[in-house]
């Protein structure tokens, strides 16, 4: 299985699960970082890597 990951620069992400390889999506969520640097989707197991300035605590 090839891991779907979006790199982002800001600290909340939506994730509704179109594009992902089963094409069907799911319902809309909002995903905080909070200090983490990575965020997986519960519903699509997207991935989303924090790349915003270092630093960045809010």
């Amino acid at each position: 299985m090839i891991e779907d990951v979006r790199y982002v620069d800001t600290k909340t992400v939506n994730c509704d699960g179109n594009g992902s390889s089963e094409g069907l999506g799911h319902p809309s969520i909002y995903l905080n970082f909070g200090l983490e640097a990575r965020v997986v989707c519960p519903y699509c197991s997207r991935v989303f890597v924090y790349e915003g300035p270092a630093g960045d605590s809010h």
